[in-house]
């Protein structure tokens, strides 16, 4: 073979080198877009999840559940603000040689215009908070509801997330 052709296979290999790295990049660069594509909307849905999550996290109660909640709230305020807070220190003070018991410099004292407010504890009845809530639009969910809402999310953004792995393994 002489000089000249060899050259001439040479350049057409170069060339043909060229067409196919040019070829082999063009694909790859398709590829990734399609990738990139695939994974933005793969994200794009596990974010519209977990925001539709968060939404129901902060969703209204349901009536009942308010209802037991703030009762339960009356009843622990009660406990803590006057049993401990009040009857208890007034009770210790007494048994220490107080010279009255409920004594008027102590109700001041945990009376004071700052806690004022907690003798709503006292004034609010169960019955109360019923009729109150009476007046409440029916809307919420129960934790139950809420639960079995969130646990399907979570199992829509598991398949979501097996899915990413899945299709990206393979690449």
């Amino acid at each position: 073979m002489r000089q000249g052709e060899i050259d001439k296979i040479q350049l057409e290999d170069v060339k043909r080198l060229d067409r196919i790295r040019t070829t082999a990049d063009d694909v790859a660069r398709s590829k990734m877009v399609a990738i990139q594509e695939k994974a933005e909307e793969l994200k794009g849905k596990i974010k519209a999840l977990v925001d539709k999550k968060g939404a129901i996290i902060r969703a209204p109660r349901c009536k009942a559940e308010t209802i037991a909640l703030a009762k339960e709230a009356l009843r622990e305020g009660r406990k803590q603000w006057f049993f401990e807070g009040i009857l208890l220190k007034n009770l210790k003070d007494f048994q220490n040689q107080a010279d009255h018991f409920m004594s008027e410099i102590s109700m001041k004292y945990l009376l004071g215009s700052d806690k004022a407010w907690k003798i709503a504890y006292w004034i609010i009845t169960d019955k109360d908070i019923e009729n109150a809530a009476g007046m409440l639009p029916d809307i919420g969910l129960s934790v139950v509801e809420r639960d079995a809402q969130m646990k399907a999310i979570d199992k829509e953004i598991a398949e979501l997330e097996r899915q990413i792995e899945n299709d990206f393994k393979k690449l």
